[in-house]
């Protein structure tokens, strides 16, 4: 409904101002949203031609650049971002991240530093840094840079949970330790039922507790969530049948579900 609106809007700014930066800023923005990214790109170039280049236009490229499947093309639009950034380190995690998809980690831990450095009350940063000790196996380090950071994400009330939990929460999770990530997973689910597909991984909360409960022999719960899971990531995949996170996330719930034909053919 929103998108709908959205580009009802942006078409007829379009019309009324053809060379408008902002109008094709603003398509741009309603293709991201709706999985198109090859159209997002085309009018995230046509604002550029128009209007030049400043730090959001290039972190907007950037990310979707890398949603295209080339994060070596987004840090490059990244690093020009930097050079052109109001606020030092807000794009340094962006460029940590893409480091890291290129398997460069010791270049994203230096990123990942320079944000914490530049930007010491901000936690994206450190959540870069624990999610790529997280994808080296190495559960320890993250959990003490979680616990540097901030207090007991246990403690913390629904309200007041953000990437620390879900970082942990995926920590808990890979490092098989079931019980805490059951936990932290039915916290951040009660605090949105529609959270966590697009942070690291294309998790959502709700699939990530159907399989801890799968796990843990709760077979019953885990197929009333997973097949909740099923319905609503179909339905993300038919309205944005080109993204590539809608397409794994539907496939990760059908593999839980044994239906393995579906979730190698969305893969």
């Amino acid at each position: 409904k929103y998108l709908e609106l959205g580009r009802r809007e942006a078409a007829k700014a379009l019309e009324l101002q053809p060379d408008s930066a902002d109008a094709h800023r603003a398509l741009a923005g309603v293709y991201y949203q709706d999985g198109k990214f090859q159209e997002a790109l085309e009018q995230q170039m046509r604002t550029i031609e128009i209007g030049g280049v400043d730090e959001r236009i290039t972190s907007f490229v950037a990310m979707t650049l890398d949603m295209l499947g080339r994060p070596d093309r987004a840090l490059s639009w990244y690093q020009i971002s930097s050079k052109r950034q109001e606020h030092p380190g807000e794009t340094e995690p962006g460029i940590g991240d893409r480091w890291a998809k290129l398997g460069e980690d010791e270049k994203a831990f230096q990123a990942y530093d320079h944000a914490i450095e530049l930007q010491p009350g901000s936690p994206r940063g450190a959540v870069g840094k624990a999610h790529l000790h997280l994808l080296r196996g190495e559960f320890d380090v993250a959990r003490e840079i979680l616990r540097s950071r901030s207090r007991n994400v246990h403690d913390l009330p629904e309200i007041d949970l953000g990437e620390m939990a879900q970082i942990a929460a995926q920590v808990e999770f890979f490092a098989r330790n079931y019980e805490s990530a059951e936990e932290l997973y039915s916290k951040l689910l009660k605090s949105d039922a529609q959270g966590g597909g697009s942070f690291y991984g294309a998790i959502t909360y709700q699939s990530a507790l159907g399989r801890v409960k799968q796990l843990q022999g709760a077979n019953e719960e885990a197929a009333q969530l997973l097949s909740d899971c099923l319905v609503a990531e179909t339905a993300a995949f038919n309205l944005q049948p080109q993204n590539p996170e809608a397409a794994y996330r539907l496939a990760a719930v059908e593999a839980c579900l044994n239906r393995t034909s579906y979730a190698l053919q969305h893969l």
